[in-house]
C-alpha cells in the first residue's frame, strides 16, 4: 500500500509544466478535501482512497514546541513566514519558475512594510526558506531559520510552525494546517496574477474566500502584527467551511482509522497496521 502524505495539499495546483511524475499512490491524505478532486487529477491518480488530515499536524501541539524558541534562540512573540519559492534550484528534473521571482526591488515595499510594523510592536520576524528556494533571503535583513539549524537543535519544523505567535504566507500549504491554531494569518500576494497564469490555483480560488487576510494596506498588516504581540484568537469559520477542513482535534484519530482500514483490507504487513492503530 502507498499513501502519498508529501507536504501537504494547499492553494496552489500540484500540477507543473516542469514536472512529470505521476503518483501511483493507493491514498493521498490532506485536511482540505475540496482542493482533493484537482489535486488527484493533477497527480493523474486511479480512485485513491482520501484519508483526512496528516499526522504531522500532531508536531505543532504545545508538548512539541515549548523549547523551540529557547533552542533556536528567537525573540518571542515571532512571526514565522513560510514564502512559496519562486524559483528553485536545479533537481533532478529541472529548475522551476512560478509566478514573480523574488528580489529586492519585486519584494521590497512588501518586506519594508512587515519589518517596520514588526519592530513597531516588538515582534520577531522569521523567515524559513523552502530548500529548494533560489532566492537568498539573507540579504532582505531577517532572522533564516535552515533545516540545519532545526536539526541541530532538534526542533521538527512543524515545531517551529507551532510555536509561532502567527504566521505570514502565500500559496504554501502550511497556513492551511496552521488554521488549526487559531493564530494570527497574513497572506503577502504582490505576484498573484502572475502565478495564477504560471503555477495555477485550485478551485475554489483562496483569493476569493481568505480575501480578509491577504495584505492591503499598511494598517492591516499593522493590526495583524498587533494581533501576534498580543496573542489575539482568530478564527477561520468561513474559510473552514469553504475547505471542508477537519477539526485539529479529530484528524490524527480520523486519519489513524483510515490507515488501519485500508492496511486490513489490502492485507498489508502487520508493521504497516500497527503504525496505523
Amino acid at each position: 500500500m502507498h499513501v502519498n502524505l508529501w507536504h501537504g495539499y494547499g492553494p496552489k495546483r500540484t500540477a507543473n509544466q516542469e514536472f512529470r511524475n505521476r503518483i501511483g499512490a493507493n491514498a493521498i491524505a490532506s485536511n482540505a478535501t475540496s482542493w482533493i478532486p484537482q489535486i488527484i487529477e493533477d497527480l493523474s491518480m486511479r480512485d485513491p482512497r482520501v484519508i483526512p488530515g496528516n499526522p504531522r499536524e500532531a508536531l505543532m501541539s504545545p508538548e512539541q514546541t515549548g523549547l523551540a524558541a529557547e533552542r533556536l534562540n528567537i525573540s518571542a512573540p515571532y512571526v514565522l513566514w513560510l514564502p512559496t519559492y519562486r524559483e528553485s534550484t536545479a533537481t533532478h528534473h529541472a529548475a522551476l519558475h512560478d509566478g514573480t521571482p523574488f528580489s529586492a526591488v519585486t519584494h521590497s515595499e512588501v518586506m519594508e512594510t512587515l519589518r517596520r510594523a514588526a519592530e513597531d510592536n516588538g515582534v520577531t520576524i522569521v523567515v524559513k526558506p523552502h530548500p529548494l528556494d533560489s532566492f537568498d533571503w539573507s540579504q532582505m535583513g531577517m532572522r533564516i531559520i535552515t533545516d540545519a539549524e532545526l536539526a541541530a537543535a532538534r526542533v521538527p519544523f512543524y515545531g517551529l510552525i507551532g510555536a509561532a505567535n502567527g504566521m505570514v504566507s502565500d500559496y504554501s500549504s502550511v497556513w492551511v494546517e496552521f488554521m488549526h491554531l487559531n493564530k494570527p494569518i497574513l497572506l503577502v500576494l504582490p505576484d498573484l496574477a502572475a502565478f495564477k497564469s504560471t503555477r495555477g490555483l485550485n478551485q475554489p480560488n483562496f483569493a476569493d474566500f481568505m480575501q480578509p487576510w491577504i495584505a492591503a494596506s499598511h494598517d492591516q498588516v499593522a493590526r495583524f502584527m498587533q494581533q501576534c504581540r498580543d496573542g489575539d484568537t482568530v478564527t477561520y469559520d468561513g474559510p473552514r467551511e469553504v475547505l471542508g477542513l477537519r477539526t485539529y482535534d479529530s484528524i490524527l484519530k480520523e486519519f489513524g482509522d483510515a490507515v488501519a482500514t485500508l492496511a486490513t483490507e489490502r492485507r498489508t504487513p502487520a508493521i504497516l497496521r500497527r503504525a496505523g492503530e
